[in-house]
């Protein structure tokens, strides 16, 4: 539906609520939003024109004092677009897939038909969890790893038991293996205090011992 008189109403932003969309811009663009850049950086720019003229910001300054350490995207930008792409569609179709797969541990290449269910970005690389026909199982792929992707028109019922919350939440990273395991690990008294400011997994313990030192628990 087309109306020749509508308009996007006035848009007032605070200076604070600019920088923060401009930081928001950048962050996306560095790190999970790579093969986006292109649509964030157009969409910024609309929001841009829709702002009032007596709100300036020094955008350089911004750029000299703050940064982002974002790993660059590993593998060819070019066919990653392209194969992401394809990947998303499939998701969105529910398109079984036939994928021509490097497997680093073996070193050789292979085909095998996937259902794709969700895209991961970790730490510079995308990953495709998929249920794998030849595993009989739902297992990971690195998007770069993937030679060549052909479209089957095959459409396919994801499995009803799988749950990506729970898939992932024993992953460690991207990392997993046949069978959670529970993990302890002791740090002594002067690692604690940095051990004990983050969260290196949604089912981690800390217990904290009279020494000073610390137990750090999780099942991955």
């Amino acid at each position: 539906y087309e109306d020749a008189d509508f308009c996007l109403p006035p848009v007032r932003l605070t200076e604070g609520e600019l920088i923060a969309l401009f930081l928001g811009q950048k962050l996306l663009s560095r790190c999970a939003g790579t093969p986006y850049e292109p649509q964030i950086r157009t969409a910024f720019s609309k929001v841009c024109s829709f702002l009032p003229e007596g709100i300036s910001v020094d955008f350089g300054a911004f750029d000299r004092w703050i940064s982002f350490d974002m790993e660059p995207l590993r593998g060819d930008e070019k066919k990653l677009l392209e194969d992401y792409r394809k990947v998303l569609a499939a998701i969105e179709n529910k398109e079984t897939l036939h994928i021509n797969y490097y497997t680093a541990s073996r070193g050789q290449s292979g085909w095998r038909s996937i259902d794709p269910y969700h895209l991961r970005y970790f730490h510079g690389a995308w990953y495709i969890i998929a249920y794998c026909h030849w595993r009989d199982e739902v297992r990971i792929f690195a998007l770069d790893r993937v030679r060549k992707i052909k479209e089957t028109g095959i459409q396919f019922r994801p499995r009803p038991d799988f749950s990506l919350r729970e898939y992932l939440g024993e992953c460690f990273g991207i990392e997993r293996g046949d069978q959670p395991q529970r993990v302890v690990i002791r740090f002594d008294r002067q690692q604690a205090r940095w051990v004990q400011a983050r969260e290196w997994h949604p089912s981690q313990q800390l217990e904290h011992l009279p020494d000073g030192s610390l137990l750090l628990e999780f099942t991955v």
